[in-house]
């Protein structure tokens, strides 16, 4: 569940200055296609990254995106050389998730819950030294290609049992999760929200996010069944050496990291 309040936008700022830094961030990737090169590469990561485009995947309401493991990936990033490293925030997208409310309540909801993530995260984005711009979901749901790409998520979700299967099985994954938030709504109810959020999520992660050129997108989880298959059945083949999936780990350290 989201929070809402603000009173503890100044948590992780002591007294002296310095964040409360608990964690230490790395970086993960494996290849979609079995790509043995590309791992090798991997290992020498500030040739890898340097001048790409890059992403924050950002679940507005996710642990993994709050306080010191948010600073922990920052700091992280400030060590590559990336061309640019833009913060996305899928903040509207969370809307799904709330079936008690109405879907303008929903809306309203999940679009608050992002501005109170960016305030509640002043301090640790003024330490970012990349090139960046903060996107909003709503920016991508607007954006003109936007329409025609989720058309053929969804003709290719009608005909291609595969790419169904793997869709239905990640909105399985998600059904425990929206039980919690909407406890005493069907089942089917819940599936069919979270099949809307997937379908919503695919074309913009995928193939927009292709288009707009990112070479790599930043994410604390390893990629889905789904959406590694999105990107074999819409991106591969012409702007294969787009959105590659890089997940972190986090370590919990005992120190105080200084700002």
């Amino acid at each position: 569940m989201f929070e809402l309040k603000s009173e503890n936008n100044n948590f992780f700022v002591a007294e002296n200055g310095a964040i409360p830094c608990i964690h230490k961030a790395s970086f993960r990737y494996e290849p979609y296609y079995q790509e043995d090169w590309l791992a090798e590469a991997f290992n020498d990561k500030a040739s890898f990254f340097k001048n790409k485009k890059a992403l924050i995947f950002i679940s507005v309401g996710q642990a993994y995106h709050e306080g010191s493991k948010f600073l922990a990936l920052i700091r992280l990033l400030n060590k590559y050389n990336f061309k640019v490293c833009d913060i996305v925030m899928a903040d509207t997208l969370q809307r799904h998730n709330f079936m008690s409310l109405s879907s303008k309540e929903a809306y309203e909801y999940t679009k608050k819950a992002g501005d109170f993530w960016l305030k509640r995260h002043e301090v640790i984005l003024s330490e970012f030294q990349l090139p960046h711009s903060i996107i909003r979901w709503d920016d991508f749901l607007s954006h003109q290609k936007y329409l025609e790409l989720r058309e053929r998520i969804e003709k290719e979700y009608s005909v291609n049992e595969e790419y169904q299967q793997k869709v239905i099985f990640n909105v399985e994954t998600y059904l425990e999760r929206l039980r919690i938030n909407n406890p005493g709504v069907d089942t089917k109810v819940l599936f069919n929200n979270g099949l809307e959020y997937l379908i919503e999520e695919l074309p913009i992660v995928m193939p927009l996010w292709a288009k707009m050129g990112y070479d790599f997108i930043i994410y604390p989880k390893p990629i889905t069944p789904a959406m590694k298959y999105t990107h074999e059945l819409f991106v591969k083949d012409k702007l294969g050496d787009k959105c590659h999936w890089i997940y972190l780990r986090f370590k919990k350290i005992e120190s105080v990291c200084e700002g």
